[in-house]
């Protein structure tokens, strides 16, 4: 509803401003003349290819934001993929040093309750205890 009424909005100063400039002007590009165009043409003419420019660069730059967001992305994710087999190879290290001492525990680190060991790990885990 508010889109239909500022489009409205829109429309009458526009047909406003066309009555108010409808005098005839002539529009040479180049070569070419072109004569006879009114006034209120030329403008809405200018004005659209404005707005039809600024979506083409905010498009590219909506497109580049979202190259740099995808890489961002794949970098965190492979980060957190080294840290969770890091962090398993310690816990694994801890185990293996527990059991060469000759103690009967496994040593603990901190999880989060996110995180959940894989079937291989946990019957790693039931192995060593």
């Amino acid at each position: 509803m508010i889109a239909l009424t500022l489009a409205l909005l829109i429309g009458i100063v526009f047909s406003f401003f066309a009555i108010q400039n409808n005098q005839p002007v002539s529009l040479q590009i180049q070569n070419f003349t072109f004569t006879d165009i009114p006034l209120y043409l030329v403008t809405l003419a200018s004005m659209l290819v404005g707005i039809v420019l600024s979506l083409i660069v905010t498009f590219a730059d909506s497109i580049s934001h979202a190259i740099g967001d995808f890489g961002k992305d794949r970098e965190i994710k492979n980060a957190s993929h080294s840290l969770e087999k890091l962090e398993n190879k310690v816990h694994n290290l801890e185990v293996e040093n527990a059991r060469l001492k000759g103690n009967h525990y496994a040593p603990t680190f901190e999880k989060s309750q996110f995180d959940k060991p894989n079937a291989i790990q946990r019957i790693r885990n039931r192995l060593s205890v």
